[in-house]
């Protein structure tokens, strides 16, 4: 069974757009390579979860 990712995420002034694959903080875009947006999102996705180095990769 698969984990429907949600559409955002929001976490003090920050705003995680999945779908369009942003970041925001107080409606201003902050650039983020595609890199770091994954891990961003990985971290995000499994807060509270100790991650090892073979679940970022």
């Amino acid at each position: 069974m698969s984990n429907p990712r949600k559409h955002f995420y929001e976490f003090a002034p920050f705003r995680l757009d999945v779908e369009n694959r942003l970041l925001l903080r107080d409606d201003a875009v902050i650039p983020l390579k595609k890199k770091a947006f994954d891990t961003l999102l990985i971290l995000v996705e499994n807060r509270g979860q100790v991650l090892t180095k073979e679940d970022l990769m």
